[in-house]
């Protein structure tokens, strides 16, 4: 609909996935592919420019730091949010694209099992996620309704993104939650839709034991109580 759509990623040493993830999300529709590279050591940088992608930089450590300089960077009218290891797949941009005429920001939610690919999400995760998402539901009453509260994956009109992306405070992966706490506060109209989750290529920057996803459970609901 002559719209300009752009697709963000950070990126921390993500040479093994890098090229397949810009491969997969440059459709016939996106118009730019911005990656934002997060102090890697590998290849990563050099590998996104050859597959077509605008790369930037971002010096201070941490995934949200890096979303808030992808994002700033973004010229489309239309927005992706996604990830550089392959767990989430282009062709749910399709998806998003088609309620983004009745929302401000359409996010994709990991939960829904069939969904799932193996070994991409433990139980823990997931029935974490949805009571995280009932706490901020109730917190913040009709103005949303979700049931995975982590999710990178999402698009955004450009207008509400500019209402909350200069608010963006929090450097780690607190981001993600830190961007949909302020969406609510702003009233936007917000959907959420299933997508798929596939397992990461790659290896890991963090380490989703049970008791660290406790930890990072425990962070999010701090900032759904308090924010």
């Amino acid at each position: 609909k002559s719209k300009k759509v752009s697709v963000v990623m950070p990126a921390y040493n993500e040479e093994a996935a890098i090229v397949q993830v810009i491969n997969d999300f440059n459709r016939d529709f996106v118009d730019e592919i911005i990656v934002c590279d997060n102090n890697s050591v590998d290849g990563t940088a050099r590998l996104a420019k050859q597959a077509g992608a605008k790369v930037v930089s971002e010096k201070r450590q941490g995934q949200g730091y890096a979303i808030m300089t992808a994002l700033k960077a973004a010229t489309g009218d239309l927005i992706f949010l996604t990830e550089s290891d392959t767990t989430f797949l282009g062709k749910d941009m399709l998806k998003l694209l088609q309620y983004i005429d009745d929302a401000d920001i359409v996010i994709g939610s990991r939960v829904n099992k069939p969904m799932i690919g193996p070994k991409a999400m433990n139980w823990w995760t997931r029935w974490g996620n949805w009571f995280l998402s009932a706490v901020l539901q109730i917190r913040y009453g009709n103005r949303c309704s979700f049931d995975d509260v982590g999710v990178t994956f999402r698009l955004f009109r450009k207008s509400a993104l500019d209402k909350i992306k200069n608010h963006l405070t929090i450097g780690g992966p607190d981001s993600i939650v830190e961007m949909t706490i302020l969406a609510c506060k702003k009233k936007m109209r917000i959907l959420q839709i299933p997508t798929w989750y596939t397992s990461r290529r790659g290896l890991s920057k963090q380490s989703f034991t049970i008791f660290s996803s406790i930890k990072i459970g425990w962070k999010h609901f701090l900032h759904i109580l308090f924010r």
